[in-house]
C-alpha cells in the first residue's frame, strides 16, 4: 500500500528524487533486517542453552522463551537490561 502512494507521488517532478531515495533504502533494508533477525533469534537461542535469565516481573504471565526474545531484541537495540547468571554463579560442588 505504502509503495503505490510512493509511486503516486512521482507525478510531480519534485517528489521524483525522493521517491526514488526512499525505495533504494527499503530494498537495502531487506539484507539487514533478516540478517538482524536472525543475529536476535541465535542470541535468543544462546541464552535458552546457557539458562540465562532476565528480569520477568515487566513482563507478567509470558512464557520465558518470549521474556527472553523481547529482552534480546531490547539489549541489540541499545536498551541495556543485565541477564541474570545465577545458574553459572552459585556452586553446585
Amino acid at each position: 500500500m505504502m509503495i503505490k502512494i510512493l509511486y503516486f507521488l512521482r507525478v510531480f517532478e519534485q517528489f521524483g528524487a525522493l521517491v526514488q531515495m526512499l525505495l533504494t533504502t527499503m530494498t537495502g533494508l531487506v539484507n539487514f533486517m533478516i540478517f538482524f533477525a536472525l543475529s536476535v533469534g541465535f542470541f535468543t537461542v544462546s541464552h535458552c542453552m546457557l539458562q540465562v535469565t532476565f528480569d520477568a516481573t515487566s513482563y507478567p504471565s509470558v512464557n520465558l522463551l518470549i521474556v527472553i526474545l523481547i529482552e534480546t531484541f531490547r539489549n541489540s537495540i541499545g536498551d541495556a537490561d543485565l541477564p541474570s547468571y545465577d545458574v553459572w554463579t552459585t556452586s553446585s560442588l
